[in-house]
């Protein structure tokens, strides 16, 4: 029998040969261990190589509060706001998106670029009902009914 060709197939071999041995992903850094919910995690600095084994993650929250240098999390607070405000007034859903963008210059930098959209539900708009006059044009009078003396009708009559 041969040998896995690819990562992936030896660290599946290694899970259903039953041992808790895990195998080192370089590309991601992530080690995968069989028997737990969520993958253990293994950190490799690309400069130094040095190896750290379940690395404290940072909470999302604490950089979240960082981009665009604190402007980003008071954008999404206040569209929160606004958010919600609409669809208490309209009764429809709408909705907030945080995308995060991730990108490595190659010299153990990270990009971060982040991009907020908020779907406000509109409200409802009111109908107008118009009549079509003799030539087609939109008119809120009916062309059928009468004219009704206006004020400004009587004026016009007792000025001529």
């Amino acid at each position: 029998m041969t040998a896995p060709a690819t990562h992936y197939d030896r660290m599946l071999a290694a899970m259903r040969a039953g041992d808790r041995e895990s195998s080192t992903d370089p590309s991601t850094a992530t080690q995968l261990t069989k028997g737990t919910a969520m993958a253990d995690r293994r950190y490799i600095n690309p400069k130094t190589g040095e190896v750290v084994d379940d690395p404290d993650i940072r909470s999302f929250d604490q950089v979240l509060r960082e981009l665009g240098e604190g402007a980003t999390i008071s954008e999404l607070s206040e569209s929160f706001w606004d958010l919600v405000q609409r669809v208490q007034d309209t009764g429809k859903a709408g909705s907030l998106t945080l995308t995060v963008a991730v990108g490595f210059d190659g010299h153990g930098r990270i990009q971060i670029k982040d991009e907020v959209k908020v779907k406000l539900p509109e409200h409802n708009r009111p109908t107008t009902a118009f009549f079509l006059d003799r030539q087609g044009n939109a008119s809120r009078r009916d062309p059928n009914q009468p004219m009704i003396p206006t004020l400004e009708d009587r004026r016009n009559k007792e000025a001529n």
